[in-house]
């Protein structure tokens, strides 16, 4: 057979071509089945938001979804976390583990802020448990290990460990005390006398210009020293009367300004 000389000549498909062709056939095939993936994807990140939402409204009600940051946040987390989890090339279950890490730390972190004055007032009561903590229902002083309730008291300044005794009309303090918050007990007349569980002791009256408790500030509080050494300084019923109310609740108690 005569080659025609007007047919231009075949030429052969290279390995590369067929490879090519191949690649994009499997290209095809592999998109379409790669976007009910996605779309997948998309509705499980929706349910997820569904859920977190339902979660949050449960664990904080007071008005959070009416927060205009709560919802502007919530706005801004599906525009983003849709778009990749839409776009994204991991699988469903790596997806998922992410998202259940960050709704945890979303978690932590809102319980953290919602209830830093609880936090802050366990550790510090923890450090030093005789430091009164103010907060909206009051100031609350922790019960100590030994079963007493002893606060820290600020006299003319200066810091001053107390224990409350409810059975004490006054504010009692030992010689030291005294000497520190600027009483000199060389000067002061001991006439009083009072019966105690460890018999009968004599006591000096005095007054202290001002008697702080956490962020309540007393002005002009009288006094009592005793005239032998004691544990520790009290604080009686004219301190806890000055104030609107106060309550043992358990190991804590509360005084109401």
């Amino acid at each position: 057979m005569t080659n025609d000389p007007w047919r231009p000549p075949s030429t052969p498909i290279s390995d590369r071509d067929s490879r090519q062709r191949a690649y994009n056939r499997q290209d095809r095939v592999s998109h379409m089945h790669r976007s009910p993936t996605r779309m997948g994807r998309l509705i499980a990140f929706l349910v997820g938001i569904a859920l977190l939402m339902v979660g949050l409204s449960l664990a904080f009600p007071v008005g959070s979804a009416a927060d205009p940051h709560f919802v502007r946040a919530l706005i801004i987390l599906v525009i983003f976390g849709g778009t990749a989890a839409f776009w994204s090339r991991s699988s469903l279950w790596r997806l998922a583990r992410f998202a259940g890490v960050w709704i945890l730390l979303i978690l932590g972190v809102a319980s953290f802020y919602l209830y830093r004055s609880d936090f802050s007032g366990r550790f510090m009561a923890a450090l030093d448990p005789s430091a009164a903590m103010t907060t909206d229902e009051g100031l609350l002083v922790h019960r100590s290990r030994d079963g007493h309730f002893w606060l820290r008291a600020e006299l003319n300044g200066v810091s001053v460990r107390m224990m409350v005794d409810t059975g004490a009309s006054n504010v009692v303090l030992s010689p030291d005390d005294a000497e520190r918050v600027g009483i000199n007990n060389g000067i002061l007349n001991f006439d009083g006398r009072a019966e105690t569980a460890n018999g009968s002791v004599r006591f000096a009256r005095a007054q202290v210009e001002t008697f702080g408790v956490g962020s309540a500030v007393l002005n002009d509080v009288p006094v009592t020293i005793n005239s032998a050494e004691m544990r520790g300084s009290l604080l009686g019923l004219s301190v806890l009367n000055r104030f609107s109310s106060f309550e043992f609740r358990g190991d804590t108690l509360i005084l109401r300004p």
